[in-house]
């Protein structure tokens, strides 16, 4: 038997706040931004951003970067094709330190201004189609209690306001970015699109805009990611193989075999290496002997929430400090 709760007439849901790290001294210190005003702050900065290195516009082909870690994926920004990069961050900040602006300053990379107001969020055509839309799938009551069950219990009743409520404010903001990616397509000439997953909310509407407009698409692995057959559902959840982008690159052998396990054709697998680590193996190789080994473990449990106890933490933490 489910216990009901009252919730919050306006709960918070994934993306709506965005959390920055700032560094004070030697201590980190965490602040949260709601959507709104992080998207006033990212506007601001971009316009600054585009007067300092978009002086001279490069009408050339520009390679599509999604939702990139600036920080993370510095030496891209700096290498000799930086000015073809045409990053558009979205869900993250582009810039949040020194460090970050002096790297797509001296990248001189091409930073999207779209002449156009994208605005639909009052436009009362489209809120009308939504509701519409929506109050067609409250009436469609027999299917929703049988789609939203555990062990043969319907939960419909108890999350149907929050679920209603979460579809309207994402349909409402999927319209707004994919009015803005349209014209980032059609304003810019893109001559290929790279994407770090498959799954997330703005990658969606990149890799469906990208076959509209017949452009090429690459998934780039940014982690470590462990195949086996229990896993494969959650292995595609996460976005991590190339089902809908045009090519994979992987860091190596690992995750080209996890992809053949899944059928993934090897002619669309490229290994080229991590563009992340590479400053940290190179360094590394400088600076270290052939008498330390770079050991790397996986997580300690499965992405399963009877599996994310302390007790099992505790354990892989005893572990790990008794083979150092």
């Amino acid at each position: 038997k489910f216990q009901t709760f009252e919730t919050k007439k306006n709960p918070t849901t994934l993306y709506d706040n965005v959390k920055y790290s700032i560094k004070f001294g030697n201590k980190f210190f965490t602040i949260s931004i709601n959507r709104k005003n992080f998207d006033r702050l990212r506007n601001i900065f971009e316009k600054i951003l585009f007067k300092l290195t978009n002086k001279k516009q490069d009408n050339g082909n520009h390679i599509l970067f999604a939702e990139f870690n600036t920080s993370r994926y510095r030496d891209l920004f700096k290498s000799a094709f930086s000015k073809k990069i045409l990053p558009v961050c979205r869900r993250r900040p582009l810039i949040w330190n020194f460090q970050t602006f002096s790297t797509i300053v001296k990248s001189q990379c091409i930073l999207p201004q779209i002449s156009q107001n994208v605005n639909t969020l009052s436009n009362t055509i489209v809120v009308s189609i939504i509701n519409k839309n929506l109050e067609s799938l409250e009436k469609s009551t027999v299917f929703l209690n049988s789609f939203f069950k555990i062990q043969n219990i319907s939960i419909w009743n108890m999350i149907r306001p929050f679920f209603i409520q979460l579809c309207k404010k994402r349909m409402l903001q999927a319209v707004d970015e994919i009015s803005f990616m349209t014209s980032v397509f059609t304003e810019y000439k893109i001559q290929s699109a790279a994407l770090l997953s498959e799954s997330g909310f703005h990658e969606k509407i990149i890799i469906n805009l990208a076959k509209r407009f017949h452009i090429p698409t690459c998934l780039i692995q940014h982690g470590i990611s462990e195949f086996n057959e229990k896993e494969y559902r959650s292995f595609i959840f996460r976005g991590n193989l190339s089902l809908k982008t045009d090519k994979l690159l992987t860091w190596g052998y690992p995750l080209k075999h996890s992809a053949l396990l899944c059928g993934l054709p090897e002619k669309k697998i490229i290994m080229l290496g991590s563009p992340a680590h590479e400053r940290f193996f190179i360094q590394n190789q400088r600076e270290t002997n052939s008498k330390f080994i770079l050991l790397t473990i996986k997580s300690p449990s499965q992405y399963f929430v009877k599996n994310l106890s302390v007790s099992i933490n505790e354990k892989f933490e005893k572990i790990g400090r008794a083979h150092v």
